[in-house]
Protein backbone atom coordinates (compact mmCIF):
# COMPACT_ATOMS: atom_id res chain seq x y z
CA UNK A 1 0.00 0.00 0.00
CA UNK A 2 1.08 3.44 -0.74
CA UNK A 3 -0.11 7.02 -0.37
CA UNK A 4 0.62 10.22 -1.62
CA UNK A 5 -0.73 14.08 -1.14
CA UNK A 6 -0.46 16.54 -3.12
CA UNK A 7 -1.38 20.50 -3.96
CA UNK A 8 -2.21 21.83 -6.75
CA UNK A 9 -4.01 25.78 -7.93
CA UNK A 10 -6.78 25.78 -9.94
CA UNK A 11 -6.62 27.62 -13.44
CA UNK A 12 -9.72 29.34 -13.31
CA UNK A 13 -12.67 29.36 -10.87
CA UNK A 14 -14.13 25.75 -10.07
CA UNK A 15 -17.95 25.90 -10.34
CA UNK A 16 -19.96 23.09 -8.26
CA UNK A 17 -20.38 21.71 -11.82
CA UNK A 18 -16.71 21.44 -12.09
CA UNK A 19 -16.64 19.86 -8.66
CA UNK A 20 -19.76 17.71 -9.47
CA UNK A 21 -17.88 16.21 -12.27
CA UNK A 22 -14.65 16.16 -11.18
CA UNK A 23 -15.56 13.80 -7.81
CA UNK A 24 -17.73 11.40 -10.50
CA UNK A 25 -14.57 11.17 -12.70
CA UNK A 26 -12.63 10.83 -9.74
CA UNK A 27 -15.11 8.04 -7.91
CA UNK A 28 -15.57 5.96 -11.34
CA UNK A 29 -11.88 5.54 -11.86
CA UNK A 30 -10.62 5.00 -8.16
CA UNK A 31 -13.43 2.76 -7.81
CA UNK A 32 -12.23 0.55 -11.31
CA UNK A 33 -8.60 0.74 -9.63
CA UNK A 34 -8.60 0.15 -6.03
CA UNK A 35 -7.92 3.85 -5.30
CA UNK A 36 -9.23 5.71 -2.25
CA UNK A 37 -8.70 8.82 -0.51
CA UNK A 38 -9.85 12.51 -0.60
CA UNK A 39 -10.11 15.60 -2.69
CA UNK A 40 -9.80 18.96 -0.54
CA UNK A 41 -10.85 22.38 -2.39
CA UNK A 42 -10.30 25.94 -1.09
CA UNK A 43 -11.84 28.53 -3.42
CA UNK A 44 -10.42 31.31 -1.90
CA UNK A 45 -7.47 30.61 -3.29
CA UNK A 46 -8.59 28.04 -5.85
CA UNK A 47 -6.21 25.29 -4.39
CA UNK A 48 -6.78 21.61 -4.31
CA UNK A 49 -5.20 19.31 -1.59
CA UNK A 50 -5.42 15.43 -2.89
CA UNK A 51 -4.48 12.39 -1.00
CA UNK A 52 -4.34 8.84 -2.63
CA UNK A 53 -3.69 5.37 -1.60
CA UNK A 54 -4.00 1.78 -2.97
CA UNK A 55 -1.88 0.05 -5.17
CA UNK A 56 1.57 2.23 -5.56
CA UNK A 57 1.68 1.43 -9.07
CA UNK A 58 -1.76 2.43 -10.02
CA UNK A 59 -1.55 5.80 -7.65
CA UNK A 60 1.64 6.68 -9.14
CA UNK A 61 -0.23 6.09 -12.59
CA UNK A 62 -2.89 8.41 -11.87
CA UNK A 63 -0.97 10.82 -10.91
CA UNK A 64 1.60 10.90 -13.41
CA UNK A 65 -0.93 9.80 -16.44
CA UNK A 66 -3.92 11.87 -15.66
CA UNK A 67 -3.30 14.27 -13.01
CA UNK A 68 -0.28 15.83 -14.11
CA UNK A 69 -1.93 16.18 -17.63
CA UNK A 70 -4.84 18.11 -16.35
CA UNK A 71 -5.52 21.37 -17.42
CA UNK A 72 -7.79 22.22 -14.76
CA UNK A 73 -4.96 23.00 -12.69
CA UNK A 74 -1.47 23.73 -12.42
CA UNK A 75 1.77 23.95 -10.16
CA UNK A 76 1.34 20.11 -8.82
CA UNK A 77 3.52 19.94 -5.67
CA UNK A 78 4.09 16.54 -4.07
CA UNK A 79 3.65 17.31 0.16
CA UNK A 80 3.92 13.41 1.34
CA UNK A 81 4.85 10.00 -0.73
CA UNK A 82 5.82 6.86 0.96
CA UNK A 83 4.05 3.20 1.89
CA UNK A 84 1.60 2.63 4.01
CA UNK A 85 0.04 -0.76 6.05
CA UNK A 86 -3.15 0.76 6.05
CA UNK A 87 -5.95 2.80 4.34
CA UNK A 88 -6.97 6.13 5.89
CA UNK A 89 -9.89 6.79 3.41
CA UNK A 90 -11.17 2.46 3.24
CA UNK A 91 -14.24 3.40 2.46
CA UNK A 92 -13.97 6.15 0.20
CA UNK A 93 -13.30 5.59 -3.37
CA UNK A 94 -13.28 9.79 -3.22
CA UNK A 95 -14.18 11.69 -0.37
CA UNK A 96 -14.43 15.73 -0.84
CA UNK A 97 -14.97 18.90 1.68
CA UNK A 98 -14.74 22.34 0.50
CA UNK A 99 -13.01 24.20 2.85
CA UNK A 100 -14.95 27.62 1.85
CA UNK A 101 -18.06 25.84 4.30
CA UNK A 102 -15.78 26.03 7.56
CA UNK A 103 -14.82 28.66 9.94
CA UNK A 104 -10.86 28.56 10.20
CA UNK A 105 -10.90 28.15 14.05
CA UNK A 106 -13.30 24.83 13.73
CA UNK A 107 -10.96 22.52 12.16
CA UNK A 108 -7.10 21.62 14.06
CA UNK A 109 -4.60 23.33 11.34
CA UNK A 110 -7.15 25.22 9.51
CA UNK A 111 -6.10 28.44 10.00
CA UNK A 112 -2.79 28.43 9.24
CA UNK A 113 -4.04 27.24 5.73
CA UNK A 114 -7.28 29.98 5.67
CA UNK A 115 -4.34 32.71 5.74
CA UNK A 116 -1.68 31.45 3.65
CA UNK A 117 -3.14 28.58 1.30
CA UNK A 118 -2.08 25.20 0.80
CA UNK A 119 1.18 25.55 -1.72
CA UNK A 120 3.36 27.88 0.51
CA UNK A 121 6.07 27.42 2.61
CA UNK A 122 4.23 26.50 5.58
CA UNK A 123 3.29 23.46 4.05
CA UNK A 124 6.12 22.03 1.80
CA UNK A 125 8.05 22.74 4.97
CA UNK A 126 5.67 20.18 7.08
CA UNK A 127 3.56 17.95 4.84
CA UNK A 128 2.78 16.14 8.63
CA UNK A 129 0.32 19.57 9.03
CA UNK A 130 -1.36 18.86 5.58
CA UNK A 131 -2.22 15.37 6.49
CA UNK A 132 -2.91 16.56 10.49
CA UNK A 133 -5.93 18.91 8.29
CA UNK A 134 -7.13 16.17 5.74
CA UNK A 135 -7.34 14.08 8.85
CA UNK A 136 -9.36 16.69 10.50
CA UNK A 137 -11.87 17.53 7.82
CA UNK A 138 -12.32 13.53 7.13
CA UNK A 139 -15.26 13.41 9.36
CA UNK A 140 -16.93 16.24 7.79
CA UNK A 141 -16.28 15.12 4.00
CA UNK A 142 -18.91 13.68 1.52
Amino acid sequence: MYELIYCSVATRLITLEDLTAILKTSRDFNAKNDITGMLVYYGKTREFVQWLEGDKKAVLALYNDRLLKDKRHSSLEILYEGPITQRHFKDWSMSFCQLDNFNPTEIKEFSAFAEKGFTNELITDRPSKAKDLMLSLRDHAR
